[in-house]
């Protein structure tokens, strides 16, 4: 038996022919004579690589994660600052602070679905951050210092399954991190006249990388995932809305 041909019927005005148009037909010769199969294109979605995008292809979600570890050791510097034996007295008695507390992080994002594959999507996320201030004298508390972490990061995400109810991805994203209160954007450096600060622009470059993530279903889903970046650094998790 030889197929000759997989033709599309084409749409026309009729119930009956509209109905057809969804089928294919499938022409085969036995030798003596044609006969005619109807097979549904969903069959062939199903089983094969032609798969149509969904409907909901717009996709928004909200998420919190741990702290970004860039935030934590550049922003408000994690360690207390203390002098060397290399440097003066101002050095050993000036000011210091403690560990950076952070709030963790909070995000809201959109994304639309360009293929079955591929997505594009951005999300803004807020980290709050503080740490006590100290007498470098006396060791007693001081004060406390405030600052807060803005980030935009546009993304490419790469959809490795998509199936309903489930779905695994991963993304990589590039984008800015403004800073404000204390500390923005000021870098720390050491001379042999002491310790020093230089300013920096305070809206600054920005990624992120998530090897993983998963979704879990349909319209309304939750989200789970892991990265390493600005935005944050180990995991996040949320809930999102497809429309």
């Amino acid at each position: 038996m030889l197929a000759l041909a997989l033709l599309s019927s084409a749409p026309a005005a009729s119930a009956g022919t509209a109905e057809r148009s969804r089928r294919t037909t499938l022409i085969v010769d036995d030798g003596d004579s044609r006969r005619f199969y109807y097979r549904d294109r969903s069959d062939e979605w199903r089983n094969g690589a032609r798969k149509p995008l969904p409907r909901e292809r717009w996709s928004f979600r909200i998420g919190a994660g741990m702290s970004s570890a860039s935030n934590l050791d550049d922003y408000l510097y994690a360690s207390e600052f203390r002098g060397s034996g290399d440097f003066g007295l101002s050095d050993y008695y000036g000011g210091y602070h403690g560990p950076v507390k952070s709030s963790g992080v909070y995000s809201i994002g959109a994304e639309y679905l360009v293929a079955r594959w591929f997505a594009v999507s951005a999300d803004l996320s807020v980290e709050c951050l503080w740490n006590a201030l100290y007498d470098g004298f006396t060791d007693r508390r001081t004060g406390q210092a405030v600052g807060t972490a803005l980030v935009f990061m546009p993304q490419a995400r790469f959809i490795y399954l998509n199936r309903p109810g489930v779905r695994l991805y991963g993304y990589i994203g590039a984008g800015f991190v403004k800073y404000f209160g204390y500390g923005s954007g000021r870098e720390p450096y050491r001379d042999e006249e002491g310790i020093h600060f230089h300013d920096e622009d305070d809206l600054l470059g920005a990624g992120q990388i998530v090897p993983i993530g998963i979704e879990l279903g349909r319209r309304f889903f939750g989200f789970f995932e892991t990265g390493l970046g600005s935005m944050f650094t180990g995991v996040r998790a949320g809930a999102g809305f497809r429309f």
